[in-house]
């Protein structure tokens, strides 16, 4: 049975609010673990040392990296909550990390 549009607009708040009020390194944490941090570091075109880095709190992003990562977990966490597997959403952020012409994909 689909969600009611009450309760998946709800549901898109608290992912919203979330990926605002989460910590860096929480969030940081959350991606490399479902996404792996060569894909994090490539869609915040960042070094993968970096991005741990991020995550250790020992180094904090600036403020156009973070609205990356706050946004990549925020989508995330949508694509988890419709139901889709871990390996889904890692395969949808390479599929369109792949169509960014500045940016090698990674490997």
């Amino acid at each position: 049975m689909r969600p009611t549009v009450a309760a998946r607009r709800s549901t898109d708040q608290l992912i919203h609010r979330d990926s605002v009020t989460e910590t860096l390194p929480a969030i940081g944490k959350f991606l490399t673990d479902l996404l792996g941090v060569t894909l994090v570091a490539h869609i915040v075109d960042n070094e993968p040392n970096t991005v741990r880095r991020w995550e250790k709190s020992a180094n904090t992003p600036g403020n156009e990296t973070e609205r990356r990562l706050r946004t990549t977990a925020q989508i995330a966490r949508t694509i988890l909550e419709a139901g889709d597997a871990d390996h889904v959403v890692r395969a949808w952020f390479i599929g369109i990390t792949r169509s960014w012409p500045t940016r090698r994909p990674p490997a």
